[in-house]
């Protein structure tokens, strides 16, 4: 059943392939134009005493809740023949096309000819959102090293990225989990990508055009609860925006 998911929730699920366990989710890579969910980083070291390897969101069937694993529509010898990927890297655009290529997989990128020039974050320099995310090269972005980014409202700060909602079936990153801290005593609330004004990824600074009050307003986000139509359409309507069913 289609569910909004956090990804820490999802780390440490145990992949299922056709033919048995071959390893243990890591992380996501996203891509920052789309906030959508290109890769899945998976751990093979116990399995296969290998290192980390990466699983298109196309390949997953299903999250088995029952058995905490993540069930794909690949065998383990796929999976261990696949390209392997050093721990911490991003993938690189050879790296990509060679993985698309072992899974004949169509590129992402060529569906889109605005991610047709996606470079990894290791590639370029780190920088500001000089311009809207829509008109420049889309980068790939790790979820671990993107948790902490800094929240700063038009009047300060007022919180730190703590997770991401992604939605299991179209794998995009539904929403950001902001974790108020200090500043709003512990507080949780959602922000969607969306309303992102711009990312400073040297400095780890997510601008949002909203004021602090507004962001304290928001509707509380309690992380041990799944997301409900009635708390997202509370969400928009709070900043005067209207969810759609096609969200």
């Amino acid at each position: 059943m289609r569910e909004i998911r956090k990804v820490r929730s999802l780390k440490g699920l145990k992949l299922k392939a056709r033919d048995g366990d071959v390893g243990a989710l890591k992380q996501v890579f996203f891509d920052d134009r789309d906030w959508t969910v290109r890769y899945l980083v998976v751990s093979t070291g116990v399995w296969f005493m290998g290192g980390d390897v990466l699983i298109s969101p196309k390949s997953v069937i299903e999250v088995d809740e029952e058995t905490d694993g993540l069930v794909v529509a690949l065998s383990c010898q796929q999976i261990k023949d696949s390209p392997e990927l050093s721990a911490g890297n991003t993938p690189s655009r050879d790296y990509e096309e060679g993985f698309h290529d072992y899974y004949g997989l169509e590129p992402y990128w060529l569906s889109d000819p605005a991610l047709g020039v996606v470079l990894s974050a290791d590639a370029i320099e780190p920088q500001a959102d000089s311009e809207p995310r829509q008109q420049r090269p889309a980068q790939l972005r790790g979820s671990d090293a993107v948790t902490g980014y800094t929240i700063q409202a038009r009047d300060g700060d007022i919180g730190k990225v703590s997770d991401f909602l992604v939605d299991d079936d179209v794998w995009n990153v539904r929403y950001l989990e902001v974790d108020t801290g200090n500043w709003l005593a512990g507080r949780r609330v959602l922000l969607a990508p969306a309303w992102v004004a711009s990312i400073d990824w040297a400095t780890g600074l997510v601008r949002v055009p909203l004021d602090c009050d507004a962001i304290h307003g928001a509707p509380e986000y309690l992380p041990g609860r799944l997301l409900d139509r009635d708390y997202e359409v509370r969400l928009f309507a709070h900043y005067g925006k209207t969810w759609k069913d096609d969200q």
